[in-house]
């Protein structure tokens, strides 16, 4: 059986259930158990298990209450469930010993067999390199170079070390005594944690957008190499602000979200930002980029 955790509140929970349709289609024959780290309400976790409906795939929701992670950094895009994974040590039963964590902005696009077999060693985690992050973020860590700087959106996670190590406890800590050193929330936190103790994942479990080729801001201009990548990667992973349930989202795997989508009880969503100006801007953005750019740099001088 594959132990998968994920984390959800309720404005994420159809997010979560596209993750767990595509990670069920594409790994027929695999038993799952899904750890659902949540305080969204309970009709949002019933269309989660509906999204799950004709595979063996066992949801175990587990409570989280926000309290619990009071005085950590809250700003920008994310509420206290970017926080949940921090607990796991505590929440998750103690007879579980390994775990897939995987975020909900994520598409499984192949089998995870692989991933799931691998041997962690002496390392608490296993996880695949931050693509296109500020220098800022693993700078305010005081990390070396040598340290490098993960993703959090998916790890593979010894619990067993976990808990002896106190890493959870840990990352909480730091987060909540060094605010002024976060800028990406629970991820800097554990890599300021687990610095030297991580192993090196293949890009394939967690292709990132900025992996892929260029990114203008929503459009992702993909390159041979990146082509290849996705063509790859077993999780694709859309990083930065340009999810795939929005419109102006250009990256080139959006089609998969949708796809899985129409196969969960969020079926008749509609996207929130479709309008003329929304329009106007993709259709210039993907077939007049020059013309943008030469726009940008007369405003900017």
């Amino acid at each position: 059986m594959i132990n998968i955790v994920a984390a959800c509140d309720s404005n994420y929970a159809q997010h979560l259930s596209v993750m767990l349709a595509s990670l069920l289609d594409c790994n027929p024959g695999e038993r799952f158990r899904v750890f659902v780290l949540t305080s969204a309400p309970p009709d949002a976790l019933e269309r989660v298990r509906a999204s799950c409906t004709g595979h063996d795939c066992e949801i175990v929701p587990v409570e989280i209450d926000p309290r619990r992670l009071a005085g950590v950094p809250i700003f920008g895009h994310v509420t206290p469930a970017g926080y949940y994974r921090l607990l796991l040590g505590e929440v998750l039963p103690q007879d579980v010993s390994r775990v897939l964590y995987v975020d909900s902005d994520i598409v499984v696009a192949g089998s995870i067999a692989g991933l799931w077999s691998l041997e962690l060693g002496s390392n608490v985690i296993g996880a695949v390199p931050d693509e296109g992050y500020p220098s800022g973020g693993p700078a305010k860590l005081g990390l070396a170079e040598a340290d490098r700087y993960f993703n959090s959106g998916l790890i593979l996670i010894d619990l067993e070390r976990w808990r002896r190590e106190g890493t959870g406890e840990a990352a909480l800590a730091f987060a909540r005594s060094e605010p002024q050193r976060i800028t990406w929330w629970d991820q800097c936190a554990l890599n300021f944690v687990l610095r030297g103790r991580w192993m090196v994942l293949d890009r394939k479990w967690n292709l990132q957008t900025h992996a892929i080729g260029e990114f203008t801001g929503w459009e992702v201009v993909p390159s041979e190499e990146g082509r290849q990548r996705l063509r790859d990667a077993a999780v694709i992973h859309f990083t930065t602000h340009s999810k795939p349930w929005l419109y102006r989202c250009g990256h080139p795997a959006k089609a998969r979200y949708w796809h899985y989508l129409r196969r969960t009880p969020w079926r008749n969503y509609r996207v929130p930002d479709l309008s003329a100006r929304n329009v106007a801007r993709k259709l210039a953005m993907r077939y007049c980029p020059s013309l943008v750019q030469a726009y940008k740099t007369l405003v900017s001088g």
